[in-house]
């Protein structure tokens, strides 16, 4: 740890639990209008898709152990770069290849852009575990679910009643997405004034809303930089540029991923953005740098320094879900037995899907059906196996939509930091209505969305939303 690192406590302080006696002492009708205030200001965001719980009250902890966290992001994120860039040495092609990456899936390979640019925006998946983070994984991009809500759900919440007093009191401010990601395309704009499109699809939206879209654009546009929501299937490129409804575009930032529907009706129009000169924010190449894999392989490398190895302090145990030797806690064992006799404390995941998809909690398997999913998880040779993290629950208080009332809820709490460029985004959670960690990754059904706000700053930080 360097001399002006804090040590990092992620639990709630008294700043979180000044916040929830603030909203225990309103009546009945002030939660009523204090929650359907915060739900107006977040509608049409899908924050409310899968619960009747609103989120009233941030996640507030110490500004200390906030920054602590976010260089801890940082570091991480650019350790597991880093990595992917040796392992490529020139060629994207090899870095596929070592990621079990298939043929007829590489369509993202031909990229111009720099890599700045298309891994400028991430996000990591956080548990946490007697106060301490553990990253279990890092998603690239631009389209990365959340980085739309949380700067309007903190807003949201720093305008309610209880907010204002609680920040104060507290010195209570957070990071936003939006401003980061302005400042992140600012720095790079080859024209300054030059306008900006966001591309994507209306259905595509962060959470599935267009309104995301026009809530960024709109932000754009008020700090400076023009910006509007550019429907992808309706662009027109050639070699001026990015066209819509007779404006010309300087910069595009891309919001969506070239899926196998994607690339079957716009395939054209994808090799003709890609070959535009068009500076593109948010290429396709960031997929490739998610890979499971490469967290799993940066674990088990062994020429890391001692400050590298002590970042993998705040990883679980990680290692690609094959027969044969892993190195785990400075012992060697064979992985695929270590996953079989630890079945409660094994996650199995494959290496390039995303949203959880294929994810196996040994903790949730019934044990007879754990010997065959791992022998099929193994026999794809395209799994990692990841130590289970027994995960805090955090109290949090919402407004039930159903009962009409304020409930709290003490359950485990995934955290989603966002950085852009060399920028803290900001940080939103997920958690499930019952303490159960399982829920987080099994079903979206019955997760709550919030954000992480930091308590003790000397001012509280603007531009944490629209």
């Amino acid at each position: 740890m360097h001399a002006d690192e804090s040590p990092v406590d992620l639990r709630p302080g008294p700043a979180h639990r000044d916040w929830a006696r603030r909203l225990a002492a309103l009546s009945s009708g002030e939660a009523a209008r204090t929650a359907q205030e915060i739900e107006y200001t977040c509608r049409e965001l899908g924050i409310w898709q899968y619960t009747d719980l609103v989120p009233v009250q941030p996640f507030v902890v110490d500004a200390a152990s906030g920054r602590t966290f976010d260089r801890l992001n940082a570091q991480l994120t650019r350790l597991l770069v880093a990595h992917a860039v040796d392992v490529a040495a020139g060629d994207f092609g090899r870095l596929a290849d070592h990621t079990g990456v298939p043929q007829d899936a590489r369509w993202f390979l031909p990229a111009a852009q720099p890599l700045g640019r298309v891994l400028g925006c991430s996000r990591a998946d956080v548990l946490v575990q007697s106060g301490q983070p553990k990253f279990l994984e890092f998603n690239f991009g631009a389209c990365l679910n959340g980085a739309t809500p949380t700067p309007v759900l903190t807003d949201a919440l720093f305008k309610s009643g209880p907010g204002i007093e609680a920040r104060r009191a507290h010195g209570i401010g957070a990071q936003s997405t939006f401003a980061a990601r302005l400042a992140w395309i600012v720095d790079q704009l080859p024209d300054p004034g030059g306008r900006v499109a966001l591309l994507g699809f209306p259905w595509d939206g962060d959470e599935g809303s267009l309104r995301a879209f026009e809530l960024e654009a709109a932000y754009h546009s008020a700090h400076g930089v023009p910006c509007d929501f550019v429907p992808f299937d309706e662009v027109e490129i050639d070699a001026g540029g990015l066209h819509w409804q007779g404006v010309t575009y300087a910069a595009a930032v891309k919001y969506f991923m070239a899926s196998e529907r994607v690339i079957g009706e716009h395939a054209d129009r994808l090799a003709a953005l890609e070959q535009s000169g068009v500076p593109l924010f948010g290429g396709q190449l960031a997929a490739l740098f998610t890979s499971k894999a490469l967290l799993a392989d940066l674990f088990q490398r062994t020429d890391l320094t001692a400050e590298q190895q002590r970042l993998l302090d705040h990883v679980p145990w990680t290692a690609r879900l094959q027969e044969g030797p892993a190195r785990r806690q400075g012992a060697l064992v064979d992985v695929a037995e270590w996953a079989a006799s630890h079945r409660e404390n094994a996650v199995l995941k494959p290496c390039n899907a995303f949203g959880s998809r294929g994810v196996i909690l040994g903790s949730a398997t019934p044990a007879g059906d754990w010997e065959q999913l791992l022998k099929d998880a193994v026999g794809s040779n395209d799994y990692v196996v990841q130590e289970a993290v027994e995960a805090d629950p955090w109290p949090l208080v919402y407004w039930d939509r159903r009962r009409e009332e304020l409930t709290e809820v003490t359950a485990p709490v995934l955290l989603g930091p966002f950085r852009v460029g060399e920028r803290n985004g900001g940080c939103y959670t997920k958690q499930p209505r019952v303490n159960e960690a399982a829920r987080l990754l099994r079903s979206r059904d019955g997760l709550s969305f919030g954000c992480v706000v930091t308590a003790g700053e000397d001012t509280p930080a603007e531009g944490h939303g629209r």
